[in-house]
């Protein structure tokens, strides 16, 4: 099932159960509180351009108000919701991936702090002692 058809899924069984009940979408709204044009997205298996936790709330009260468990509709959901955060990722990764390539100078930063420590020790030494000497005794 692809995701637009689990969206129309769930738009599908609300408007079922909100039908059967004989409620109006205006009534719903109201009840709930959730914007009615929210509401007809959803219906139309339209995903609101909205943050996810706001859609789960909005699937969750709607479901809840037309009399129909919520966890099944909220299982598919979110199910849709980890599908796209991999996909997401895996998009993102093969991006930075393709436009961030370790370069020669990258490699060469890596081996010099380990390459040079014990010259750059001798001489922070010798500056060293070349302060405390030059400094006046009082």
């Amino acid at each position: 099932m692809s995701d637009v058809d689990v969206i129309k899924s769930i738009g599908e069984k609300l408007r079922s159960a909100r039908r059967a009940r004989n409620q109006s979408l205006e009534g719903i709204a109201g009840i709930t509180r959730i914007n009615k044009k929210f509401l007809e997205d959803i219906e139309e298996g339209i995903t609101p351009d909205l943050p996810s936790a706001y859609i789960r709330a909005f699937i969750r009260d709607y479901a809840i108000e037309v009399g129909i468990s919520p966890s099944e509709l909220l299982e598919e959901y979110l199910a849709l919701s980890v599908k796209g955060a991999e996909d997401t990722s895996r998009r993102a990764t093969t991006f930075l991936n393709s436009q961030f390539k370790p370069t020669v100078l990258d490699e060469k930063i890596g081996t010099t702090p380990t390459k040079h420590l014990p010259i750059l020790l001798i001489l922070i030494s010798v500056i060293a002692v070349g302060l405390m000497i030059q400094r006046p005794q009082v």
